[in-house]
């Protein structure tokens, strides 16, 4: 009997009857995880321009001494929390682009993730394709703007999307 109350309650606690999909709730957290790091780096480019008279970092190890915390996310060729993070080269520096790139595409994300300059966050699922170079106009492009300064700011800019 004990064991059939035991067995019930588990059933019951993985959604009565409905399957849990936990491979969709480790993506979805992985990309939660990865727009909160992309949202560090932008906040590192910030800072840097700041320090550096306007100029944004051309890479991400200039960044990795900025902001200590983002050390683990931007190891270069190493994927945290199933994402890859670059910054990709800018002709100009007085803009930037970062990027967070799902490591495996359909496990660890779908999304990939485009920081700007403007302080825009970025999503679009891109399939397992490379990003070599930033939109000019990302929305133009099909990116969905999940946090920015286009729009009025105000506490759901800072809610990861989902």
């Amino acid at each position: 009997m004990e064991m059939l109350i035991a067995t019930s309650l588990l059933f019951c606690a993985a959604g009565c009857g409905k399957s849990v999909d936990m491979g969709g709730l480790v993506t979805q957290a992985q990309e939660t995880a990865a727009f909160a790091n992309i949202a560090q780096v932008s906040s590192a480019q910030a800072i840097h321009r700041m320090e550096h008279e306007g100029v944004f970092a051309n890479s991400i190890e200039e960044l990795r001494e900025l902001k200590p915390e983002i050390a683990a996310a931007t190891n270069p060729g190493k994927a945290y929390q199933g994402y890859y993070f670059v910054v990709l080269p800018s002709t100009e520096r007085e803009q930037f682009y970062a990027v967070a790139i799902p490591s495996q595409y359909g496990v660890s994300g779908k999304r990939t993730f485009l920081a700007t300059a403007d302080g825009c966050i970025y999503a679009k699922d891109v399939g397992a394709q490379a990003i070599s170079a930033a939109p000019a106009n990302p929305e133009g492009a099909g990116w969905n703007r999940v946090r920015g300064k286009a729009r009025s700011i105000g506490p759901e800019d800072e809610k990861p999307p989902g």
